[in-house]
């Protein structure tokens, strides 16, 4: 197998520099935003009830092969569901949709074809799943049934990765410029063609020697669109075949963290505990986008409707127990429904007060989600679908 020698993303990265943000119009990259007014004051709250169609649950099989501790990421490939646990296991799971137990990547060590560490699982298409190790900067490529294709090496910085189509990928690359390459403009993401050439790069990254602020996940997917989110940017990106946009702005009535000008991380955490802002908790979904705006007192879910343009606030009226674990979903990539896992300890703890009063029903679902279940299973996978429409 030949091993493709990718440009160092270092390089990449230099490149930026000498490209003027003048080359992306910015009128062009705003024209097709969604102005999404939020008055956290005054905003519509809507009950789940009105929100969801139903919660159904996925047992992963438990077996010596498919140990999981803790779910760091969900993606949904064609044949399988890739279950990610970065710290423990350090290895990604393949479940068939029916939770069976398919395979285990895993390939711990410093020869050809292993890996030390991983930092980020991206789904390069609905059948082949990669993975980032940027201590050996190497990607290793497998197809869905888990079978080890080919590696890659040359990503050895960024944070996530994801491919755009045949010919992109994006690359977040917050904090790479003050840390390796410092530069006079910083970027958060750069866009590179097949080849690894930059074509173009969006975003500011507010990273300095003074303001090292944690990345988390700001790079994921939903179907075949690839969205990004800066730091304290109310806006989010959309990536595709053709190019960037912006595809929604969020206009928060009040101030917010992003009206005020900080420079340090103390100056910066003063501001989040006195003003709400947009923290890159974002969800897509078919006919709704989901924006997590915090503040200091609560984190306001807010749903936006594409169809209406209507926005609301999701309130905790359910009267199915398991909406217990909606609050803390992950970014998946497909499927019109928030994902979110539980450890079967967790679950068993609220067995008796999920029961109490509940209709019969949900008890025959709870039948199903007990069944047999043991302290030491894997975690079980919950969804959470969203009506087409919705009727307050």
């Amino acid at each position: 197998m030949i091993r493709i020698r990718f440009v160092l993303l270092l390089v990449l990265m230099a490149m930026a520099a000498s490209c003027s943000r003048s080359s992306i119009n910015e009128r062009e990259l705003f024209a097709n935003a969604d102005t999404i007014t939020v008055d956290l004051d005054n905003i519509r709250p809507i009950s789940l009830n009105a929100v969801f169609d139903k919660i159904s649950f996925l047992r992963l099989e438990t077996n010596k092969n498919c140990m999981i501790a803790v779910i760091d990421d969900v993606l949904f490939m064609e044949n399988s569901i890739a279950v990610v646990d970065k710290n423990m296991s350090k290895a990604v799971f393949l479940f068939d949709y029916n939770g069976k137990f398919v395979n285990r990547l895993s390939y711990l060590g410093n020869g050809p074809r292993e890996y030390l560490n991983i930092n980020h699982v991206f789904k390069v298409t609905n059948s082949i799943i990669a993975i980032q190790d940027r201590m050996k900067d190497v990607v290793l490529y497998f197809d869905d049934k888990g079978t080890f294709l080919y590696q890659t090496e040359g990503l050895q910085y960024g944070c996530d990765i994801e491919c755009i189509g045949c010919n992109r990928i994006a690359v977040d690359v917050r904090s790479v410029g003050g840390i390796y390459n410092p530069r006079t403009e910083d970027y958060a993401f750069v866009v590179s063609d097949s080849l690894y050439q930059k074509v173009y790069a969006v975003g500011t990254d507010t990273y300095s020697e003074k303001l090292n602020y944690g990345a988390t996940k700001r790079l994921f997917r939903y179907n075949d669109i690839v969205y990004g989110i800066p730091n304290f940017e109310n806006y989010v990106y959309q990536f595709d075949s053709e190019g960037v946009c912006v595809k929604y702005v969020l206009d928060i009535i009040s101030d917010d963290v992003s009206d005020f000008r900080y420079s340090t991380r103390e100056e910066l955490k003063q501001l989040e505990q006195r003003y709400p802002f947009f923290k890159g908790h974002f969800y897509e979904f078919d006919n709704y986008s989901c924006f997590v705006i915090k503040s200091a007192s609560f984190n306001a879910y807010i749903l936006y409707n594409h169809q209406t343009k209507d926005v609301y606030l999701l309130d905790s009226e359910y009267a199915n127990p398991l909406i217990t674990f909606f609050w803390n979903p992950y970014m998946v990539d497909a499927g019109n429904a928030f994902v979110t896992s539980s450890l079967p300890a967790t679950l068993l703890s609220y067995k008796e007060q999920f029961y109490d009063g509940t209709s019969v029903e949900i008890r025959k679902d709870l039948d199903l989600l007990y069944n047999d279940m043991k302290v030491d299973d894997n975690p079980v996978l919950f969804f959470y679908h969203l009506k087409d429409t919705i009727s307050e």
